[in-house]
């Protein structure tokens, strides 16, 4: 994912939006290929404040671009909350997603791929990992299968959301996006963890997918300036007045 967001950064996309960034710390690590990009990192406000404090204590200052959107996901409307902060609707934009899918309901995967689908112009991405349907079948296919479900285990967490093998294709298409990319963990070890003879050097999870998708057009509500998200599950009742439209 690495390499996609710095992509991103210099092909000079206007916006990039984190969710459940964390500790997360590619604006930093990357700081030096931004030229004009806003980083918009989304997470609990307990989350960030934590992250804010431990910048304190190592002398990190916050970057001019990064811009932390605390929000409780329960409560607050995701896109009033990322327009407030100064998240442009009509902007092309890389939506990045790690370790998040992985722990959503059904109905919150819905929720969110439509919000991204519906503040999203052609040509923005959306960049995520996911797990194997098998896996939490438990169907032990894959390297590193049972080891990591004691490690979710012994945490107290619960994998909830994954796809089934070959299916990521029309799960982005249901959303606008197009395939991309997308990579197996055998894919990932044959391009970052072969040395010059071709010799793979190691075994990564085998669990885990990375699919990109890009938009393919815009269809969403404008209203006063703005993209409004119709989700009732993100925003509520339509605002009187807006109309839809689609941008090509």
């Amino acid at each position: 994912m690495d390499s996609e967001f710095c992509d991103a950064l210099k092909k000079k996309f206007d916006q990039i939006v984190i969710f459940g960034a964390g500790f997360d710390s590619r604006a930093e690590r990357f700081d030096h290929l931004n030229k004009s990009t806003k980083i918009f990192e989304l997470d609990a406000p307990i989350t960030q404040q934590e992250k804010l404090k431990a910048f304190s204590k190592k002398k990190i200052n916050v970057l001019e671009n990064l811009i932390f959107v605390s929000i409780n996901f329960n409560k607050e409307s995701l896109s009033k909350k990322l327009i407030e902060a100064g998240f442009e609707t009509s902007r092309k934009s890389m939506f990045l997603m790690e370790e998040v899918t992985i722990y959503l309901s059904s109905t919150a995967i819905d929720s969110t791929f439509s919000f991204i689908r519906h503040f999203s112009v052609k040509g923005s991405l959306v960049i995520f990992d996911y797990v194997n349907a098998g896996v939490l079948r438990k169907e032990n296919k894959y390297h590193g299968e049972k080891d990591i479900f004691k490690t979710v285990s012994r945490a107290g967490e619960t994998w909830t959301f994954a796809l089934e093998e070959g299916e990521i294709k029309s799960f982005l298409g249901h959303y606008g996006f197009s395939l991309k990319d997308h990579s197996n963990a055998l894919q990932l070890e044959k391009k970052y963890f072969r040395n010059p003879e071709g010799k793979i050097l190691g075994k990564i999870n085998g669990t885990h997918n990375i699919a990109i998708g890009s938009r393919r057009s815009s269809t969403a509500l404008r209203y006063q300036g703005q993209i409004v998200i119709t989700s009732p599950a993100m925003c509520g009742i339509l605002p009187i007045g807006a109309t839809r439209r689609t941008f090509s």
